[in-house]
């Protein structure tokens, strides 16, 4: 992955770089930034904790402060004398007057011991009982203050939550029970007044999760709780704050706070307060979105500069450096690079650059010199010079071809060199060639080889020639072609020929002189000598029929002066 990354970048161009430096310069501000906007973002939820925090504990104040009231009240009204006389008449108006001067509450009622209402507030013209209410029973059961439970006032008609105080006799059992009733009506009115913050919600729930008041929605006054809450009612702290969708399904910060009489087991009232996460972070948000606006024109002008830094002093310099590479390329070696590139690294580029044009121009006339004079010698030489592809085909012949096969360049160009060549010398090609792979695939280098093959001339003709053949590599070793020179030898080879021919018929000369040797017979009178099938012949017919020489008659001078002396003896007679 890291090589595939580090190819990538290369390949970028050099304002993407410098764009990339510019990022980089910057990104310690950025991250600054989102720091301290995640920092306050932080403090902001720190801050709407403590808030919702507050806010429960201030409710759950304000409700403990009436729970003590009314174990105030009860405990003063139960002392009453008309009270335990029963004096219904004298304790209805006193349950009225002290009713209109508290209007926390829904109502005051009082049971007998067997939990039938016979004082109340309110004015009633029924009876009713209360013996089946938690009010009733856990006063009668505790002896004690006790809480009741979420209830609709069958008087008040109010949303309430009571409290029951037990009246002890003397014989320590319990006479009658006083209970009374919370107006949350009127408790939700004090709190809207005290001002809650914008988008707070709290709820209220009994000890079974029961909502008993709630400024969000009043549809869901008497109804269950969620089974979460619930649980936070059974098992939770006492006081806790977390961030959840909460009942609206929007994210809140919500604090929750229980409330419980002295030796209860559950708490009689429960307190979920919340506020929207969003509008908590909305200031911190403003704050980072702030920071981000003022930092954003110094980023825009830190692009701007570098790419105008980027365009001015790297790329058209860089681009007139390519301009004078791709000028280098095609031979152009003439171009004043330092006058366009100047001062810092990239004119001292452009001054090596134009080093190297002039160290390239030198090499390059060098070189047209050495070709020219290459090519001279080529094209004035009387040997064929060829090239051959990988393919066998012939793709470079001199002159001096055409001067002694007949054949055009442009016949001969892209041939197969098989074509040069006669078909039963084709097959000795094939296998020097076959020899020579074998050799370089067991790691041998093959080099230079010397051969003579006759060469097909245009008339039809042949001609013989030396060839020198050597291989042509790339630059890992592998042979991409053959290159060579031709030298015609035919009147070498004649010569060759004539050589052998004399030196042929010497030989069978000296062969035929020593068959001579040895033992003749020849005729002691006459001079005659007998061949081997027995007839006699002449000495110089003899030795003409088995040797090239020659005899020419003549007559020495013993044999002149006895054929004179006969001849005059002949004419005097």
């Amino acid at each position: 992955m890291a090589p595939i990354l580090r190819k990538y970048f290369l390949s970028l161009s050099l304002r993407s770089h410098l764009l990339l430096v510019t990022a980089l310069l910057t990104l310690p501000a950025i991250m600054l930034i989102i720091h301290f906007g995640l920092h306050e973002r932080n403090e902001a939820i720190q801050k709407g904790i403590e808030e919702t925090r507050n806010l429960a504990y201030g409710i759950a104040s304000d409700q403990q402060n009436l729970t003590n009231a009314a174990q105030q009240l009860v405990t003063v009204l139960s002392q009453l004398p008309q009270v335990k006389q029963h004096n219904k008449v004298a304790v209805d108006k006193i349950l009225a007057d002290v009713l209109k001067l508290n209007p926390q509450f829904a109502n005051i009622v009082i049971t007998d011991k067997n939990g039938d209402v016979w004082a109340s507030a309110l004015p009633t013209s029924i009876k009713f009982s209360l013996k089946n209410m938690r009010t009733y029973q856990n006063a009668l059961m505790t002896h004690r203050f006790s809480s009741g439970e979420y209830v609709v006032g069958r008087i008040s008609t109010k949303q309430t939550i009571g409290f029951g105080y037990p009246i002890i006799g003397s014989k320590g059992s319990v006479e009658d029970v006083i209970a009374l009733n919370i107006n949350f009506q009127h408790f939700n009115e004090l709190l809207r007044q005290s001002g809650l913050p914008a988008g707070a919600i709290f709820t209220i729930y009994d000890h079974n999760g029961i909502v008993i008041d709630s400024n969000q929605n009043s549809e869901l006054t008497g109804k269950k709780a969620p089974e979460d809450i619930l649980l936070k009612i059974v098992n939770g702290p006492v006081n806790e704050s977390y961030i959840d969708p909460g009942m609206s399904g929007q994210k809140q910060i919500i604090s929750f706070q229980k409330l419980r009489l002295k030796d209860e087991p559950f708490p009689y009232l429960s307190i979920s307060v919340s506020i929207p996460l969003k509008s908590t972070l909305e200031r911190a948000d403003h704050e980072l979105y702030h920071s981000v606006a003022l930092l954003s024109p110094f980023l825009l002008i830190s692009i701007i500069l570098t790419f105008i830094i980027g365009k001015y002093s790297f790329a058209n310099r860089i681009s007139k450096m390519e301009e004078a590479a791709k000028s280098f390329a095609n031979g152009d070696f003439n171009i004043g690079i330092s006058d366009y590139v100047a001062g810092g690294e990239l004119g001292k580029l452009g001054r090596s650059l134009e080093e190297m044009a002039g160290k390239l121009d030198a090499r390059e006339q060098e070189l047209r010199k050495s070709e020219e004079e290459y090519r001279f010698l080529a094209d004035n030489s009387a040997d064929i010079i060829w090239r051959l592809g990988s393919d066998y085909r012939i793709n470079y012949i001199n002159p001096a071809d055409e001067k002694l096969r007949g054949f055009t360049r442009d016949e001969v160009i892209g041939q197969p060199l098989a074509n040069l060549m006669h078909p039963e010398n084709v097959s000795l090609l094939l296998e020097r060639q076959s020899h020579r792979i074998a050799q370089e695939n067991a790691g041998i280098k093959t080099g230079l080889s010397r051969y003579e093959m006759p060469l097909i001339c245009k008339d039809g003709g042949t001609i013989w020639g030396e060839v020198l053949s050597s291989p042509i590599r790339d630059e890992n070793g592998d042979i991409i072609g053959y290159h060579g020179v031709a030298r015609d030898i035919s009147e070498r080879k004649k010569a060759d020929e004539e050589r052998e021919t004399l030196i042929s018929e010497l030989t069978e000369a000296l062969a035929n002189l020593k068959t001579m040797s040895g033992l003749l017979p020849i005729c002691s009178s006459c001079k005659k000598i007998r061949d081997d099938k027995g007839y006699w012949n002449q000495v110089e017919i003899f030795i003409s029929g088995h040797s090239d020489v020659l005899f020419s008659h003549s007559i020495c001078p013993e044999c002149a002066k006895k054929v004179y002396q006969e001849l005059e003896s002949d004419q005097q007679t």
